[in-house]
């Protein structure tokens, strides 16, 4: 913005738990579940930080919701933008967007919109679902997304085998090695 300081910033909000399903199983990230979800919601809360900073300039839109309404969501896009909405921007081409080594893990974005794709996160383990609905809860309830609280037992073993991954924590581990 600084560079920019018109510029347009629109954020596409995808359910964490879902984003970090999505990263655990990418060739070119780690497999850490605690450190993808304190991640998840550190950057939910610079979104939110931003959207506070820059009402005008600041668009968050959940990708549930353009997986639902796909038409309706281009059409708020262009609106923000100053766009004239025009059918075509609906159709997917394929000039290229997704290079070759990258279309192992997003082979789909140049596909036609796949309603279903969300809450794959259901499937995983349910120490790994514990896991991210503990550490995630309060962003994913300020993003509207349903959680269950866990209970207690749940919550403290979450805890106590997460906290060195919390990013107010981390730089002392990392000070360490």
């Amino acid at each position: 913005v600084k560079w920019f300081p018109d510029a347009k910033i629109i954020c596409i909000i995808r359910d964490g738990r879902d984003v970090v399903n999505s990263l655990l199983n990418v060739p070119w990230s780690h497999d850490n579940t605690y450190k993808h979800c304190y991640d998840w919601g550190e950057n939910i809360l610079l979104a939110r930080k931003l959207e506070n900073i820059l009402p005008d300039q600041f668009m968050t839109i959940k990708y549930e919701d353009i997986l639902a309404e796909c038409e309706v969501k281009v059409k708020e896009v262009c609106h923000f933008v100053g766009e004239e909405f025009q059918p075509e921007m609906l159709i997917n081409s394929k000039s290229g967007v997704v290079p070759e080594w990258e279309k192992k893990w997003k082979g789909k974005a140049v596909g036609t919109v796949d309603r279903n794709n969300t809450g794959k996160w259901v499937g995983l383990p349910l120490e790994v679902k514990e896991t991210m609905n503990t550490l995630m809860i309060n962003s994913l309830k300020k993003m509207g997304y349903p959680v269950r609280r866990p209970n207690l037992f749940v919550y403290v073993k979450c805890w106590m085998k997460a906290w060195p991954f919390h990013p107010k924590v981390r730089p002392f581990f990392s000070a360490l090695k």
